[in-house]
């Protein structure tokens, strides 16, 4: 065999290995495509398995109220809820302070007003002797038959917020809009008394998904 022979030859020779290295690059190509594809479908399936061991929707009807947006901004009260009618509340700023107010309907089916109000010190003072709830479309004042009264904070995290929820005896067929009103002597900040508008709503019923997780 000549010299252009045997060069013939190793070129033949060193194409052919250079296209198995190719096949098998291309066939490992395929491989890590497919693994990355099967690791991507476990981890959706993780995720939804672990959505649906820790959370819950369903479907149902219930009474709300709706805020009215000239009087603040309509706010989610909690990261669970109701789908499409979630923001139930009112929220007003003013500088470092910060009042949100939100009727409800408690587990026993009797409404509770919350009242949450927030400031980077603990220098805000509430009296519920002079928050008035009124049914406006019958014109009646809502007597409380409870009172409760938290705060937690300053830290690193959160501002100080009093927590303030009104207990009542009225259920949803006695009431069809409502007005918070504070008055004169309801609210100071920093030794300055606070007057407020009141805060509207309007009393709904309806049938949405309702979202409830344990991580709420």
């Amino acid at each position: 065999m000549n010299f252009e022979q045997r060069a013939s030859n190793f070129a033949f020779e060193a194409d052919a290995v250079k296209r198995r290295a190719v096949s098998c690059d291309g066939r490992a190509s395929r491989g890590s495509t497919q693994r990355y594809a099967l690791m991507k479908i476990s981890l959706i399936t993780t995720v939804a398995i672990s959505f649906l061991l820790t959370s819950c929707v369903v479907l149902i009807s219930h009474t709300y109220f709706v805020p009215n947006p000239s009087d603040g901004k309509p706010v989610r009260s909690s990261s669970c809820g109701f789908l499409k009618n979630n923001e139930n509340s009112l929220e007003r700023e003013l500088g470092d302070f910060s009042i949100s107010v939100t009727p409800q309907y408690f587990s026993d089916g009797k409404l509770v007003v919350n009242l949450f109000l927030r400031h980077p010190s603990p220098v805000i003072l509430l009296n519920p002797e002079r928050v008035e709830v009124r049914e406006t479309t019958k014109g009646v004042v809502l007597a409380t038959t409870n009172t409760k009264t938290s705060s937690y904070g300053p830290d690193r995290t959160h501002p100080y917020t009093l927590s303030v929820t009104l207990f009542f005896s009225q259920t949803a067929p006695e009431i069809n809009t409502l007005a918070v009103s504070l008055h004169q002597g309801a609210l100071f900040v920093s030794g300055q008394e606070i007057t407020l508008e009141p805060f509207r709503f309007r009393q709904e019923t309806s049938t949405d998904l309702y979202y409830a997780s344990i991580n709420c």
